[in-house]
């Protein structure tokens, strides 16, 4: 297609206001196809074994959020190259692998906070090893401090997160409660 549009501008016998005209739209036309070019591209034309190995870059992040993940680290472990890990993530999960990482950490944070764990040990188990950048994190997300989340949480709601965490299993651990 774009060695057809260069191929008619080429061939334009158009002058003046005409020709100025024709190869504006020309450059419209090619930008359009450019952009539906990388629209299908990256939407839905990822491979079914890419696809996969996407789902189970996402698997790795829920089941694992507490682990220090880079681009690289993650992209080994599922089998793709970086490039196709950030482009095709974006694609499933609307957002970057960093940013899903930190919504899952943080998701996390706020249920643990709930049940009445500390913010350093909170902060921590999750994966941040910085706890000024984890309260100014979950600050962003959730509008109060890690502190105030903690603190003015009602006191029914903290009940159920405990019941909930404890009902069978540590929420923090994993390990089986007696």
């Amino acid at each position: 297609v774009m060695l057809r549009i260069a191929s008619e501008i080429l061939q334009c016998d158009f002058s003046g206001d005409l020709r100025c005209l024709y190869l504006r739209a020309k450059a419209l036309e090619t930008l359009a196809q450019l952009l539906q070019h990388l629209h299908c591209g990256s939407r839905g034309e990822v491979g079914t074994r890419e696809q996969r190995q996407l789902e189970q870059a996402r698997r790795l992040l829920e089941q694992r959020y507490a682990e220090s993940w880079s681009i690289d680290r993650l992209a080994q472990a599922v089998g793709l190259n970086q490039k196709k890990l950030q482009a095709g993530f974006r694609v499933m999960a609307g957002r970057t692998v960093h940013a899903h990482l930190r919504e899952l950490r943080l998701h996390a944070a706020a249920t643990m906070l709930a049940e009445g764990v500390g913010v350093a040990d909170t902060a921590l188990a999750v994966g941040f090893s910085n706890l000024s950048h984890f309260s100014k994190s979950f600050r962003q997300t959730y509008g109060v401090t890690p502190s105030q989340w903690r603190q003015h949480l009602p006191p029914h709601a903290r009940l159920l997160a405990r019941k909930v965490a404890h009902g069978t299993r540590n929420a923090r651990t994993g390990h089986a409660m007696s």
